[in-house]
């Protein structure tokens, strides 16, 4: 009989361990789905956070290169209104050309012409163009480099010809006649300096 109850205990204890292991498991697998559940959640707000300070750098990066083509772009946009003098005083710019001559160390004398307008279809914009004739007379280095200098001004000045003769008693002396255009904006109506 001992035998038979010590068998009856065994197997109940067998059974008892069993159901104590599977329900070990049953919770572990309960609890492990449970943190899995929440670890996801966990990686899911991580990940928008993530997203969000991604988005936001993306947006203030994108906000500073708009800031800086908006400043170029100002700046562009005063270096033409620079470029292009009004029609009714263009004294700035002669008076930069008679400089250069004096550096130069070359003799000018700069004749100005009427103002045309033209415009220009595509902008719907209108410009005046000023023809500029400068007799020069120096060294062919000098007027050279005069000349140079000219081309390279921050206006809208064009060098549309270039006569260069030579003096025959003086071949290192040049006199030069230089065409050019200036364009500049179109006078202003009376209305327009009230303004």
């Amino acid at each position: 009989m001992s035998s038979l109850l010590d068998k009856k205990t065994f197997r109940f204890r067998i059974i008892r361990e069993s159901t104590l292991i599977l329900v070990i498991i049953l919770c572990t697998y309960i609890v492990s789905n449970q943190l899995r559940d929440r670890i996801g959640q966990i990686n899911g707000t991580i990940i928008s956070e993530n997203n969000l300070y991604g988005l936001t750098q993306f947006r203030k990066e994108t906000f500073d290169i708009l800031g800086e083509h908006l400043r170029s772009m100002k700046e562009l946009r005063e270096q033409i209104t620079r470029a292009l003098p009004p029609t009714e005083d263009i004294r700035e710019f002669l008076k930069i050309l008679e400089t250069y001559a004096l550096k130069h160390g070359v003799a000018a004398t700069i004749g100005v012409g009427a103002a045309t307008i033209t415009n220009i279809k595509t902008d719907n914009i209108s410009l005046q163009a000023i023809t500029i004739h400068i007799d020069v007379t120096g060294e062919l280095s000098a007027v050279r480099a005069y000349i140079r200098e000219i081309e390279h001004l921050p206006y809208f000045f064009t060098i549309t010809n270039i006569d260069e003769k030579r003096d025959l008693n003086q071949p290192a002396f040049r006199h030069t006649i230089i065409a050019g255009t200036l364009w500049t904006k179109p006078e202003q109506t009376l209305t327009q300096r009230q303004q």
